[in-house]
Parts: C-alpha cells; sequence; structure tokens
C-alpha cells in the first residue's frame, strides 16, 4: 500500500461516525443537529423528517386510521401546492394559488382521464366550492380517494387567500399500515426553534389521537431525506 492510499484510508476512517450515536436516544435538541451532521452530504436542501413507529395500535382498521391536517405557525420551507376550483373563488384566489380551475376549464379536466391522473400527482391540497364535491366525487375520486387527495370544500362567498396561506404552511399526518408515521418538519436550514415547535405540535396532536397516549409509541427518529435515523427520546 503507498504512503498517499495509507493516509487516504486513516483520513476514511477518522471520519467515520461513531455508530454509538446512531443506538443512543438524544434530546430532541440533540438529534437536530445529529441529523443535520448525518444527512449523507446531498447537493439540494434535505427535509427534516420525523418518523414515528406505533405498537398496540392497528391501522388498518378503519377507526384507529389517522388523517389530519396541521397547521404550523412558522413557514416550514417546503413549497406546498395548492389549487383551486370553482366559479367564484377560482376568481379571487388566482394570485395566490398555484392553480385554478373556472367551470369551463374543469369541464375539460373531468372528461380527460389521462389528464385527471396527472392532475392528481400535481398538486399537495385542493379546494373546491360544493357544488363541485359531487362532480369531483364522481370524475375523480376513483383516482384521489386513494391517494388522500379529496378536496376541502370552501363556500363560493369566501375569500381562499387565508385558507391558501394556512395550507402553506401545514403537514398531512397518514398514518400507513406498516405503524408508521413520517412527517416533514422543516428543511435543513430551518431554524432549530421552527423545528422544535413543529415536532412539539405534531407530537401534541398525535398524543390526542392516539388511545393510549404516549404508550402508543414504539419509537421516534428523527432524520434528513437521505440521512441517518436519530433516535428521539419519547417524551412528549
Amino acid at each position: 500500500m503507498s504512503e498517499k492510499s495509507g493516509k487516504d484510508e486513516k483520513k476514511k476512517e477518522a471520519n467515520k461516525p461513531d455508530n454509538a450515536i446512531f443506538d443512543k436516544t438524544h434530546t430532541l435538541g440533540e438529534a437536530i443537529k445529529l441529523a443535520k451532521e448525518h444527512n449523507g452530504s446531498k447537493k439540494f436542501k434535505q427535509t427534516i423528517d420525523l418518523c414515528i413507529t406505533t405498537k398496540q395500535i392497528d391501522f388498518k382498521k378503519q377507526e384507529s386510521k389517522i388523517k389530519e391536517i396541521i397547521y404550523f405557525k412558522n413557514n416550514t420551507g417546503i413549497k406546498k401546492i395548492v389549487y383551486v376550483i370553482g366559479k367564484n373563488i377560482s376568481i379571487n384566489a388566482k394570485d395566490t394559488a398555484d392553480k385554478v380551475f373556472n367551470e369551463s376549464e374543469f369541464i375539460k379536466l373531468e372528461k380527460d382521464k389521462k389528464q385527471i391522473k396527472s392532475f392528481s400527482k400535481s398538486y399537495d391540497y385542493l379546494i373546491a366550492e360544493p357544488e363541485y364535491m359531487l362532480r369531483i366525487a364522481k370524475s375523480m375520486g376513483r383516482i384521489l380517494g386513494p391517494l388522500g387527495k379529496m378536496p376541502s370544500p370552501l363556500p363560493p362567498t369566501a375569500d381562499p387567500k387565508p385558507t391558501i396561506k394556512k395550507l402553506r404552511n401545514s403537514v398531512t399526518v397518514i398514518s400507513t399500515q406498516n405503524n408508521a408515521i413520517q412527517i416533514a418538519l422543516g428543511k435543513e436550514d430551518t431554524e432549530e426553534s421552527v423545528i422544535k415547535e413543529n415536532y412539539h405540535t405534531i407530537m401534541s396532536m398525535l398524543k390526542n389521537k392516539f388511545p393510549h397516549g404516549s404508550q402508543n409509541i414504539k419509537t421516534i427518529y428523527l432524520k434528513t431525506t437521505m440521512g441517518k435515523k436519530i433516535k428521539v427520546e419519547s417524551k412528549i
């Protein structure tokens, strides 16, 4: 082995993370710092995700399933795409929503199955006037329903701007059949205080939703999109 390759090997060894870090349980503040440090060094701003596994709760049962929109006080830095469908709210939302569909545009959409599939994958939240809800269910329900992408109703006389603003600072918490929940709390460059506040908001909601509160939590981790899982103490 050459002197250079020997030095390179030593450098690699020195840069290897201490695996004990990933076995230990950390405070929330420590976990945030460690998740950012062990992020896989990707060249894009990753999200910081909260990963929870549960016990003594079966999300396959309808009564145990969770789907909840949580509104954060602060912007997470994660862009949320909001679409609006309606005769009146589409006019008021045209400068705020990412895309609006008036009557003629909606007619074109509901008749095109190929476009509906593309449409379903292009947004995070959909708002519609009540009179469109049944039409959306009939023409798109089979596609939007399983994806959890059905619209929320908003009266035609309501100002859609505040609703859109709230949705942009939100996450949808959805339980999975493998008894796990994963939610993005922010980006790597989101302030630690914001990450902490978002964490506590989510955990407080889950404590109220779970039948036995914190006793239904098996493990809590923080991680970046491509990074290592950092175990967090399960105090909520």
